[in-house]
């Protein structure tokens, strides 16, 4: 079972049911989720690794394993496959630092050279994501406080229910987030040198999007596992956002059913000359899916629905003859605080 939840239309204040009649329901862009600080971007690390750079260290080491069964400290895999080796010009020469780039310190230039990929990066994962996939978030339960008070209006709304062995969801196969570290794609920038999921990448710092895109193109080059980078950018999320339990369906925009709103044009903030810009990349602002009306199983109401808005919604879906299987439910508080679903006839 899995659950969408809506919340109330601004200039109607009544819930958002068009899915009821027309059975299409909006697969988000990237760039349009609501978690503007992890969703589809590279968790950082300055001069520290990752578990995701030791996992990667430790698949080296077992290249050249040098005792059977031996597993070597994190202090081991780092002096042995991650710390670069040597000292580069600017940590001996600080003051050449200084007065070339005017920071006092390379600590102080790195700094400043990462947080500028990170954003860059992220940028351009971001715009160019969004003009190929759309993702149908959903929640593993119909019974969660946090997303009946922020996604369905303190629950003056609404929420379906799907059945996940319909043959939609085998198609579209939902896979669950991960809010763990670990799960997520990892930048490292360790006194200069750089890896993407552990794996060693020559990047450098980009002025326009020529660069971006060939940052980007690099990653294959450099060993990265694109089909892991997409999972862990795509199905992973910080953990402050794991009270959602979420489980997601990411659907190709080209398997859309229908596109409506503004058109966007790809663009870069770093991009000085606009290059990217005069390509005319562009995706429009909203995509639907239609999902079949087979696979609806209950519509369940929040638990400050009013009487009123519950028999226009039903009449409404009773109108549909194709929702003829439809069940409907409310939402409540029980004595102890927790939400239970009862039936309504």
């Amino acid at each position: 079972m899995l659950t969408k939840y809506f919340g109330l239309i601004r200039e109607t204040s009544f819930p958002r049911i068009s899915f009821l009649e027309d059975g299409l329901f909006r697969i988000t862009q990237p760039i349009f989720l609501n978690d503007k600080g992890s969703e589809s971007k590279i968790l950082p690390y300055f001069n520290e690794f990752s578990e995701v750079d030791y996992d990667w260290a430790r698949k080296e080491e077992r290249k050249f394993q040098r005792q059977f069964g031996y597993e070597p400290s994190k202090s081991e895999l780092k002096s042995l496959f991650l710390k670069p080796h040597g000292e580069r010009f600017g940590d001996s020469l600080p003051h050449l630092v200084q007065s070339q780039y005017g920071f006092s310190n390379m600590t102080e230039y790195d700094r400043h050279t990462f947080e500028n990929l990170v954003a860059q990066l992220n940028d351009v994962i971001t715009q160019f994501s969004s003009l190929s996939l759309g993702v149908f978030s959903l929640a593993k339960s119909s019974t969660n406080e946090h997303m009946w008070v922020h996604y369905a209006n303190e629950g003056q709304g609404i929420a379906i229910e799907f059945d996940d062995s319909h043959a939609f969801f085998q198609h579209y196969k939902p896979k669950d987030i991960s809010y763990q570290p670990q799960d997520r794609a990892s930048l490292t920038y360790y006194k200069g040198q750089i890896r993407l999921n552990g794996v060693h990448v020559k990047l450098s710092s980009a002025e326009h999007p020529t660069d971006a895109l060939m940052l980007w193109n690099e990653f294959p080059k450099s060993g990265v596992d694109m089909a892991d980078l997409s999972d862990r950018l795509l199905y992973s999320k910080k953990e402050s956002w794991s009270i959602e339990d979420e489980a997601r369906v990411v659907i190709p925009l080209s398997e859309a059913d229908k596109s409506c709103g503004n058109e966007h044009v790809v663009s870069f903030n770093f991009d000085k000359r606009e290059i990217i810009k005069n390509l005319g990349l562009t995706y429009r602002e909203t995509y639907l899916k239609k999902i079949p009306f087979e696979a609806f199983q209950r519509l369940i109401f929040g638990y400050a629905t009013t009487d009123s808005t519950i028999e226009k919604i039903v009449q409404v879906a009773q109108t549909n003859p194709k929702l003829a299987h439809l069940s409907f439910a409310k939402a409540k508080h029980n004595v102890f605080g927790d939400i239970e679903i009862e039936p309504i006839s």
